[in-house]
């Protein structure tokens, strides 16, 4: 893909820039059509037909409004300042990320008496730390200062991270024009070239999942899962113990093969629940999924891709095309599972590739799991042509959270329609516009409701 760099009359970075092969300059030339548009200080576009925009407006002007990028952290589970407040910090982190690529990290060590709008310090007053010395803290900022940029509709930028003392850490402010030093400046330029380099339809795509379900007795009591199974294997029980009964871990875990083939893995995944059925062997316990089906036991369905390059763009598309249809059929009482789990770009990465965790435990029928996992691979496949920038409407965003799927419809039935426009849809729609139709129907799922009758499972006794 072809990049160009916009800037204000920059000559540094437009040096930089022709050496690693990007275009640049202060406009478009009406003759160039560029895949790429990386908006480093000068941000006309939010939304562009032909282009992959890289730090978007209104991502910027998020960034920048005290106001709104308090309210958008809030919503994400992000800690951040209060407007109304002073607070001392022993030290401060500052974190210069291109979207999950870590590109410098400065510590600023005297501790500061921080208000919103004031001055920031210099690079230069802070000491560089490399990557060999990162300590575990320096990792949470970094983390920290990830789910913060994503959150923003960012790509690239540094962020501010105060640390007041050594259990907590919060964002202080954003730089969408990060600040740096002529290395910084010419490590920045490299990675964008290596991004449009890149940016590519994987030639393959591995695809797995791991779904997890609570167990609860007719007398409406949750029964733990290691009752049943052990930790390892194909079936086992999540590592989440019960803070009140330290022996008990009360969630249950399917972890099938995964295969390049969504139709495989639904066959390898009711495997595993065959298997889960004939460990469990009780027709009394009901399996429940969803979100949070049992008051404060939050449950999800995590999707994994291997061969799969990782980057802000198709996460983005997983939470538009996916998340947000979904969420029409969550059930309105698990909405307390999110932010602290399951919140937009949740994402963990793997030796194999990374997990997309946002989804709850998707698993309600035969029907629905297929077409989840089908529908997730013809995103990967097909997410450079797939529009976004929903969730920079704030409004959106906070219905998401709040479980408003009356709100959500709208968008959800944009999406789908964009997607059923595809040519390539042909190739899917038998399988996926079950899903579809059940997200029109707007008919959210009942996580008091045993998913054995769907799935054919009885008791093995």
């Amino acid at each position: 893909m072809q990049g160009f760099l916009l800037h204000q009359n920059k000559m540094e970075l437009a040096k930089k820039a022709r050496d690693e092969g990007l275009m640049e300059g202060g406009t478009i030339p009406a003759q160039i059509q560029p895949d790429v548009l990386i908006q480093w200080d000068k941000f006309p576009f939010t939304k562009h037909a032909n282009m992959i925009l890289l730090n978007r407006q209104q991502a910027v002007r998020q960034a920048m409004d005290p106001h709104l990028r308090t309210e958008i952290l809030k919503l994400n589970g992000i800690p951040t300042i209060s407007l109304d407040k002073s607070i001392r910090f022993a030290r401060r982190y500052y974190v210069i990320l291109f979207q999950y690529q870590v590109l410098g990290v400065y510590l600023f060590q005297k501790a500061t008496v921080w208000r919103t709008g004031e001055e920031k310090s210099r690079l230069q007053r802070g000491t560089f730390i490399s990557q060999k010395k990162y300590s575990p803290e320096v990792k949470r900022a970094i983390r920290l200062a990830t789910d913060a940029l994503y959150a923003l509709g960012l790509d690239f930028g540094g962020v501010w991270i105060g640390v007041p003392s050594s259990r907590s850490m919060m964002v202080v402010d954003m730089d969408p024009t990060p600040k740096h030093t002529p290395a910084l400046l010419g490590r920045y330029v490299r990675t964008f070239a290596r991004y449009c380099q890149t940016m590519r339809v994987p030639d393959e795509i591995l695809l797995g999942t791991d779904v997890e379900f609570l167990l609860m007795n007719r007398a409406g009591k949750l029964v733990p899962a290691s009752q049943f199974m052990s930790y390892r294997g194909r079936v086992g029980h999540d590592a989440y113990r019960d803070p009140l009964h330290r022996s008990d871990y009360p969630i249950a875990e399917l972890r099938p093969l995964p295969s390049r083939h969504p139709l495989q893995l639904y066959r390898n995944l009711y495997a595993t629940m065959k298997q889960a059925n004939r460990m469990i062997a009780s027709s009394n316990l009901a399996w429940l999924v969803g979100n949070q089906p049992v008051a404060n036991l939050s449950i999800g369905g995590h999707l994994h891709f291997g061969k799969v390059p990782l980057h802000f763009l198709l996460i983005r598309v997983l939470d538009e095309y996916l998340a947000l249809p979904f969420r029409i059929l969550e059930d309105p009482r698990g909405i307390l599972r999110r932010p602290k789990y399951g919140k937009l770009g949740d994402v963990r990465t793997k030796l194999h590739g990374f997990e997309y965790r946002t989804l709850s435990s998707f698993i309600y029928s035969p029907k629905i799991a297929l077409a989840t996992f089908v529908l997730a691979k013809f995103l990967v496949q097909h997410h450079l042509k797939l529009p976004i920038g929903t969730f920079l409407n704030s409004d959106v965003m906070r219905s998401f959270y709040s479980g408003n799927g009356a709100e959500l419809y709208t968008h959800a039935e944009e999406k789908m329609s964009l997607i059923e426009s595809m040519p390539q849809y042909e190739e899917i729609r038998k399988q996926v516009d079950p899903l579809f139709q059940k997200i029109r129907e707007g008919t959210p799922w009942d996580e008091s409701q045993d998913i054995r009758p769907a799935w054919k499972l009885t008791s093995s006794r």
